[in-house]
Order: C-alpha cells, then sequence, then structure tokens
C-alpha cells in the first residue's frame, strides 16, 4: 500500500507539470490569437493608404502658383515628413488649428487666408464633418479653381 502511494504521488507531480506546461502553452497561443488575427483581417481588408506625398507632389507641381498653402492640423505630420522633401517652403505653410466642436476657429482661418489670393488647401484625418464645413466656407467666400484628391488626402485650390 505505502508503495501504491508513493507511485500516485510520483505521478500526481508529472501530470502537475503537464498541466504548467498546457496552461502555458495556451496562454501563449491566446496572447498570439488577437495580433495574428488582425493580420489576417489586414490582408483581407487592408488600410487604405494615405498618399500625402502624391497630394503634396501636385500642389508643388502646379504652375498656377500660390499666396500660401493651409494644412489642416491632422495633415500637419504628414506635411512636416513630405514638404522638405517635396521642396515646398515652409515660410509658405500656414498651419491650422484644432478645434474639436467649435467652427469659429476655422472660420478665422478662411477669412485670414482669403486676405492671401489663391490658397492651398491641404487635408488628411479629417474628423466627421470638417471637410464638409471648409468646403462650404471656403465656396462661401472663393472659387475652387484646382483639385488633387488621392486615397485619404486632398488638396483644394482656392482663389479669394
Amino acid at each position: 500500500a505505502a508503495c501504491e502511494t508513493s507511485f500516485r504521488a510520483r505521478g500526481s507531480g508529472r501530470a502537475g507539470r503537464n498541466g504548467a506546461r498546457v496552461l502555458g502553452a495556451s496562454l501563449v497561443a491566446l496572447m498570439l490569437l488577437n495580433p495574428v488575427l488582425s493580420a489576417v483581417g489586414n490582408l483581407a481588408s487592408p488600410e487604405p493608404r494615405k498618399e500625402m506625398r502624391e497630394v503634396l507632389t501636385e500642389v508643388a507641381r502646379d504652375p498656377r502658383g500660390a499666396d500660401a498653402l493651409y494644412v489642416y492640423h491632422s495633415a500637419q505630420l504628414q506635411f512636416d515628413y513630405y514638404g522638405p522633401r517635396i521642396g515646398l517652403d515652409p515660410n509658405w505653410v500656414v498651419a491650422g488649428v484644432r478645434s474639436v466642436g467649435d467652427w469659429e476657429p476655422y472660420r478665422a482661418d478662411v477669412a485670414r487666408l482669403a486676405e492671401r489670393g489663391r490658397v492651398w488647401f491641404v487635408f488628411s484625418h479629417e474628423l466627421p464633418g470638417e471637410y464638409e464645413f471648409f468646403r462650404s466656407s471656403l465656396n462661401a467666400s472663393g472659387e475652387e479653381i484646382g483639385r488633387v484628391e488621392r486615397v485619404g488626402a486632398r488638396a483644394l485650390l482656392f482663389e479669394f
């Protein structure tokens, strides 16, 4: 009987180690599941690239010229990266304000830029309703004379 008890004790230790291994492997598998499923989802329907470089290249090549370039607040990081590489003069740029839910600072930006003549307005990563608000404000005070649109980025040229 003593031998049998001893055998059970040794066997239950091995079962405990095997259980810990199985539990550890299961936890690792669960930790990897989300990134793997996310990668598979991105392959099935990838997020569109934001083509800011192409938009800024077209703006820089535009023969009509402009007196200023307004960069919407959410496009600023992309502009900071691509603008100098494309040769856009940072002194030509007006950085857009960020004013979530309050349209008045955007109106002030448009009014201030209307004094400049021709202005490119560059957008990317717009918040809901903001692009539409800008278009409405710009059309009320000027005339759209140019447009460049790519996936996730666009620029409008207005003459005031």
